[in-house]
């Protein structure tokens, strides 16, 4: 569920389509507060009711060399995933790698 979620120039640039990469319709947001709603049978880091903050990046493959010691922001075993504007391209988030993410303008995410 996500509570709180700042502003930032990037989500001003991506409504407004200045890069011209916009996938419409779009719900930016990537700088997120939230509480865990459910959590999967496998999830052990987190339990419904703990504080959760969400960055920019949500996925990513969990199987490159860079994931694998924990850089998922150099994620090169697929692309890794936005929070917004963006493409839910792993299995794991319960996704069709055509469904695409919304930020955290939108009422609440899954994540892995």
């Amino acid at each position: 569920e996500t509570i709180y979620c700042g502003v930032c120039h990037s989500d001003l640039h991506h409504t407004a389509n200045h890069f011209g990469l916009t996938k419409f319709p779009i719900v930016p947001g990537h700088e997120l507060v939230g509480k865990v709603t459910e959590v999967g049978s496998k999830v052990t880091s987190v339990k419904v009711g703990d504080d959760i903050g969400v960055g920019v990046i949500i996925d990513s493959c969990l199987a490159c060399p860079s994931c694998d010691v924990g850089d998922e922001q150099y994620c090169y075993g697929g692309k890794n995933v936005g929070a917004y504007n963006d493409f839910k391209r792993f299995n794991h988030l319960g996704g069709n790698p055509d469904s695409q993410t919304f930020g955290g303008y939108s009422g609440s995410n899954v994540l892995h």
